[in-house]
């Protein structure tokens, strides 16, 4: 927390005497680096905490309400909600007390606390809220001062209110003045204050133990009357509450909560000395002695005042005159008005200089970019007269209001709910066991901080639930607003080791189940790159339907040379992903053996029960064969690659095209890239291989998408089942080619050894279908797509259309209707797989009609020799076969915008790299010039579409 002070309160001036601060956060303002420190007060125990506590604490309540309040809830009601609120104070400082003896606090007081503590979604709402109590409190004891002067020299004018606002806004000018002095001028004519409010006090309070008649007047209508002191005679009719109709309590009959919402303000100024914390010599120690003697002292005196109160007048005669501490004064009651106007004044200037701190320190963490102007501090005391000026402003139209009635309920839910968050803060500090909470200061403990934040809360709604909820109604939505726009911070807030712990727990829970039920499958990526493929992460980004995606980079070298920089690279993708909305992990490491480094991430990925299912690698292009780019293009994984990478991720583009071109991961060859995609099945993970993707396109709020547009299609391919075949002479041709039977079509039903069965007479559509294998999650691939927005121009809910074509070796020319049948049975599987899709879009093309859509499939057929025995795709050479279904592909590609294609089975492990490549040049030939392009491979044994409720 020392660093985080620091950075707070190191700030410059300017040229014109302004200070300007750094702060720990890259979001906060950094203008005055460099330049010289300003100076800064030190302010002792008793000036700087205990004398302005006090001073706030017996303020104008205790002139002006509480004789009233003890007419009205009697010695024991009154005193109890002394000792309520007393309560309420005392813990609050206890866990305030924990709080700023665990490290050193900058200026802003409970605002810098909370948000330290809490993060800076719930400092800046609290803080914010905060400051509007303090303004408001401004106005508060203006008013108070106002009231005091007008009953006292224009008692019987007829319109009290106006008069009320034009005294009000005199002494709130001259408690700006004072406030633009500085806090050490405050500080010295905080004693003065200090001296004669507790003169006025002492008199008021032995006036009523002596036996005297005095003249008093109703402060409602005017009527005058004569009144007898007689200590302690009233004391026992008093105890009981009295209560009556009064227009203090809005003209109704007056009730506990009313008195306690009115009464409240009476330990509000226990944050005075906290929000002074910038102008502390030693806050650590002054804030907990100062604010708990002042808490201690003022309970004393207000119960001594109660009692005298109550013992020494008639209850209706406290109804009717509020001012009955001046008039009861012996000798002239210009020495009780002097002390309610010093108090007045003295509460207000504490309420100003506190609020304008709170604000001022709000302003330097840049919380919103309207607070900026007010982190100006001056050079000498780092004086926020910006935040005073304004401060000022605020209280000036709340003083047009004329009633602390009004006034003093919403004071009282602005500062239970401050008090509610410090306890909060001490207690979840406390209950986490944070290694770093060790406060000096050792009278709290959780249960107590906890006990706090709920009294404080319950009191509130009690009190007035009406304001107690329009409380939480303005929290809540400037916490909301923080979450998406506020400042990124390093602060290490609670909210860290909250989210820490929960994580952790439901990351334990998901390791106790044995699996991931299949009705909640989804796709969890680990996404193998070596540069900014950004058309390739948006795609896995829309694709992945609320799963994991980790992006995994391998820099090939020594751990020794290469470890910093791969450190370097983990930041700038993670400010990527943050830049681009990319909900994504990065995890970079440093090898030189690139598969062993895939093999490891590939076995690693993922976190107790956030396992990665499905690898994703681009496509590996060969130069010369399957692409023109050169070598160096292709395989530039260099230092000088890497920091070039690093900066174009720590600069994309605000809008449009973004990221560079997709290079080959780190491999040596098509025979180790084989490797790998075998690796990847051995694991039993799904392996998707993508091709032609272009570059991202980032919108106008900085979401990477696919496509710059809308397209209307997502195509979906299944072409038999692929089988490769290696001719017994090494470097041999591979050929891929369908299965023997002829009656195939894509029904997915497993046996007992879940292996896939694929039969016309096995499809029985009363009976569940088992969706395993590689057509299911195909299907299931495309529909997540279907529903995915894949470019900044289309609506939110904008779908795309699935399509499902399936190249099958069947024969349409005997009328034998197996097409018809296969279709069926497509239309069957999708309807009970609910995949989202109509049926005039599922098309089963047989050989006679790839014979008339292909040219080069007819011309291969009339090639051959007269025979009875059709041609089958699978007697054609497999680049031929390649070839043939790319040209069918186009055909239906125009307005697609995502080709799934199934991957045939790679080479084995051990086979040459001639074939690899010949694999590779297949791969190749068949997404030629074709859209986006996923070819899909299933290694998971899981059912990827489930039908169960």
């Amino acid at each position: 927390m020392a660093s985080e002070t620091d950075a707070l309160l190191s700030s410059a001036p300017g040229p014109d005497g302004s200070v300007n601060s750094s702060s720990d956060s890259p979001s906060v303002l950094e203008e005055g680096k460099g330049k010289q420190e300003q100076h800064k007060n030190q302010l002792g125990t008793i000036n700087g905490c205990y004398v302005p506590c006090l001073l706030n604490i017996m303020g104008i309540i205790l002139f002006l309400r509480l004789g009233w309040a003890v007419g009205q809830a009697g010695i024991g009601v009154t005193w109890s909600i002394l000792c309520i609120a007393t309560l309420q104070a005392v813990i609050t400082v206890l866990s305030l007390s924990a709080l700023v003896t665990n490290g050193t606090i900058a200026s802003g007081g409970s605002y810098y606390m909370i948000s330290r503590c809490l993060g800076p979604e719930f400092g800046g709402s609290i803080g914010l809220l905060f400051y509007a109590a303090y303004a408001m409190g401004v106005a508060f004891y203006t008013i108070g001062f106002a009231t005091a002067v007008q009953t006292t020299f224009w008692p019987d004018v007829n319109e009290p209110e106006w008069i009320v606002r034009a005294i009000g806004s005199c002494g709130l000018f001259f408690v700006l003045a004072i406030s633009l002095a500085g806090a050490e001028f405050f500080a010295k004519f905080n004693i003065l204050f200090f001296v004669i409010q507790f003169g006025s006090i002492f008199v008021g309070m032995v006036s009523m133990t002596v036996p005297h008649s005095f003249t008093g007047q109703s402060t409602f209508n005017g009527t005058s009357f004569n009144v007898t002191t007689d200590f302690p005679h009233h004391f026992t009719q008093n105890w009981k509450p009295h209560f009556a109709v009064s227009p203090s309590c809005h003209g109704e009959q007056c009730e506990f909560h009313m008195l306690f919402a009115i009464l409240f303000p009476m330990v509000t100024g226990i944050m005075e000395g906290a929000n002074l914390s910038g102008d502390l010599k030693d806050p650590a120690k002054s804030i907990p002695k100062g604010t708990l003697w002042a808490l201690f002292t003022s309970f004393v005196i207000y119960t001594l005042l109660i009692f005298a109160f109550g013992s020494t007048f008639p209850y209706l005669y406290l109804h009717a005159d509020q001012n009955v501490f001046q008039n009861v004064c012996v000798g002239s009651i210009y020495i009780v008005v002097t002390g309610i106007i010093i108090s007045s004044i003295s509460s207000a200037l504490g309420s100003l200089f506190g609020g304008s701190r709170v604000l001022q320190a709000m302003g330097r963490d840049n919380l919103m970019r309207i607070l900026k102007p007010f982190a100006w501090g001056s050079k000498k005391g780092d004086e926020p007269r910006v935040a005073v000026l304004f401060t000022w402003l605020v209280a000036q139209a709340c003083v047009m209001i004329g009633d602390i009635d009004v006034v003093a309920p919403i004071e009282t839910s602005f500062f239970c709910l401050s008090y509610a968050m410090v306890n909060l803060a001490c207690f979840l500090l406390s209950a986490m066991n944070a290694p770093n909470f060790r406060p000096e200061f050792r009278f709290y403990s959780w249960p107590l901080s906890l006990f706090g934040f709920v009294l404080n809360l319950g009191i509130m709604f009690y009190l007035a639930w009406e304001y107690a909820l329009g409380t939480v109604t303005a929290m809540t939505l400037l916490f909301v607003y923080l979450s998406y726009y506020g400042p990124v911070t390093d602060w290490g807030d609670i909210s860290n080791e909250l989210i820490f712990h929960q994580v952790r727990k439901y990351l334990l829970k998901l390791e106790t189940l044995k699996a991931t039920p299949s009705k909640f499958w989804k796709p969890n990526f680990l996404v193998l790159v070596d540069n900014c493929d950004t058309g390739m992460l948006a795609f896995c980004n829309s694709l992945k339907k609320g799963g994991l995606m980790v992006v995994g980079q391998v820099l090939v070298g020594e751990l020794t040379e290469l470890h910093p920089l791969s450190l370097r690279l983990r930041t700038a993708w993670t400010e990527f992903f943050q830049t681009t909305k990319l909900k994504s992990f990065i995890h970079t490491t440093t090898s030189p053996q690139p598969r062993q480094a895939y093999q490891v991430l590939q076995d690693a990925s993922g976190l107790g029960g956030m396992n990665v299912n499905t690898v994703v690698l681009p496509f590996f292009e060969i130069s010369g064969v399957t692409t023109s780019r050169t070598a160096e293009e292709l395989h530039p994984s260099t230092a000088q690659h890497y920091e070039s990478l690093i900066q174009k991720l720590k600069e994309p583009e605000s809008e449009g095209e973004i990221g560079s071109k997709s290079c080959n991961l780190p491999l040596e060859s098509p025979r180790e890239f084989c490797q790998v995609i075998n690796d990847v099945l051995f694991f039993q993970k799904n392996l998707i291989v993508t091709r032609n993707f272009k570059q991202g396109i980032r919108g106008s709020k900085g979401r990477l998408y696919t496509h710059a547009w809308s397209q209307p299609f997502v195509d979906v391919w299944i072409i038999g089942a692929w089988d490769f075949q290696v001719n017994a002479s090494a470097g041999a041709a591979p050929r891929l080619r369908f299965a023997e039977n002829n009656s195939y079509c894509p029904v997915a039903v497993s046996d007992t050894d879940g292996n896939e069965s694929l039969s016309m007479s096995v499809l029985d559509e009363s009976k569940p279908i088992c969706f395993t294998g590689l057509v299911s999650l195909l299907l299931q691939l495309g529909q997540i797509f279907s529903h995915a927005r894949i470019g900044p121009g289309g609506r939110r809910h904008q779908r795309q259309k699935l399509r499902l074509f399936h190249v099958a070796d069947i024969d349409t020319t005997r009328g034998s209707g197996e097409a018809e049948v296969a279709t069926q049975h497509l239309r069957a599987l999708c309807k009970q797989g609910r995949v989202d899709i109509s049926d005039d879009d599922i098309k089963v093309i047989s050989s006679l009609d790839l014979e008339q859509a292909v040219p080069d499939f007819a011309d291969w057929v009339a090639s051959r020799p007269a025979s009875n025995d059709r041609v089958r795709l699978t007697d054609i050479p497999s680049g031929v076969q390649a070839t043939i279904l790319n040209k069918l592909i186009k055909q239906h590609s125009v307005e697609t915008c995502q080709v799934f294609l199934p991957l045939p089975p790679p080479p084995d492990v051990d086979s040459p790299n001639t074939v690899a490549g010949a694999y590779l040049q297949v791969l190749s030939s068949m997404s030629d010039q074709l859209p986006p392009t996923a070819f899909v491979a299933s290694g998971e044994t899981t059912q990827f579409i489930s039908t169960l409720l």
